[in-house]
This record gives C-alpha cells, sequence and structure tokens, in this order.
C-alpha cells in the first residue's frame, strides 16, 4: 500500500505542478519570450521543459507538435532514456534509506538520454540510407535552426539543473 501512495502520490503531485504550469501566466509568457529568443515555437519549448519534469506528459506534448520527425524523435528518446523528475522523485522515494547517491544517478540518466538521442538519430539515418530496408519516409531537417535550439535548450536545461538543486540545497541547508 505504501508504495502505490507512494508512486501515485509522486505522479499525482507532478502532473497538478504542470498543469499549474500549463495555465500560469507568468510561465507561459517566459515560454512565449525565450521561444521568440530561440525562433522556435511556444508548443516545443513547453514540451521540453514539461518532459524535464514528467516524461508521459512531456512526450505527449511534443508528439502532438508540429516538428520533424528526426527531431521529434530525439527529443522523445531523451525524455524516455532520462524519465523525468516525477520518475527520479520516485525512485529517491525507495532508496534513500540505503544512501544511495542521487547526484550519481541523475548524471547517469542525463548521459543514458543523451546517448539514447544519439543512437536514435544514427538509426533514423540508417533507415534513411537503406531505403530497401524500410519505408519510412525521410523528410529532412528543413528548419536546422529549430534542430539546433532544441538541442541547445536540452543541453542548457541539463547543466543548470544540478546547479539548481545544489543552490535550494543550500538555501534550505539540506545534505
Amino acid at each position: 500500500m505504501y508504495t502505490v501512495l507512494s508512486i501515485g502520490g509522486f505522479i499525482t503531485l507532478f502532473s497538478v505542478i504542470i498543469t499549474l504550469l500549463q495555465n500560469d501566466e507568468l510561465f507561459n509568457y517566459i515560454i512565449y519570450t525565450f521561444s521568440s529568443l530561440l525562433g522556435i515555437s511556444n508548443k516545443i519549448l513547453n514540451g521540453i521543459i514539461l518532459g524535464l519534469l514528467e516524461m508521459t506528459n512531456g512526450c505527449n506534448i511534443v508528439s502532438s507538435c508540429t516538428m520533424h520527425a528526426p527531431l521529434k524523435l530525439i527529443v522523445l528518446s531523451f525524455f524516455i532514456s532520462f524519465s523525468g523528475f516525477s520518475i527520479i522523485s520516485q525512485v529517491y522515494s525507495f532508496l534513500y534509506k540505503f544512501n544511495f547517491p542521487m547526484k550519481k544517478y541523475i548524471k547517469s540518466k542525463i548521459i543514458q538520454g543523451f546517448f539514447s538521442s544519439m543512437f536514435t538519430l544514427i538509426i533514423y539515418k540508417i533507415m534513411y540510407i537503406n531505403k530497401s530496408i524500410s519505408t519510412f519516409k525521410y523528410d529532412g531537417f528543413n528548419n536546422i535552426h529549430e534542430f539546433n535550439s532544441a538541442v541547445f535548450i536540452l543541453c542548457f536545461i541539463i547543466l543548470i539543473i544540478p546547479k539548481l538543486i545544489n543552490s535550494l540545497k543550500n538555501l534550505f541547508n539540506i545534505s
């Protein structure tokens, strides 16, 4: 019963946080400002940020975006491998009593996400090159600026998150 309540609680908590963020005017303004600066759509940036919090909602948002297939597959692959902070919180709720190093776990999830994204891109390119194996149509990167912006956002957010966590720990004196 404890396990079900713990996991369900984190799922509910992060779903509520995502719903609050989606309906928050300040968050939407920040998304709009950054999307204008980076030259990508609001929905893509919104999906990337919310996907880092909770994978399934982020995947749903990104999959409904109008972006090119390779970029969509790369972002979705990263989300699935990284798993989002909702699942990381669920893992922490079980491992905290064993003094499991969560920093290393989060870093390994980030690395796993990047490798997964790169393997997805490689496999996608192989499918494109060998058309006799697959009928999967390659639509190319018509907007390479959109691809570079999304990769930059993912890298920037992933590099900032550990520093933000350390700052919050220091602020609240959490060891």
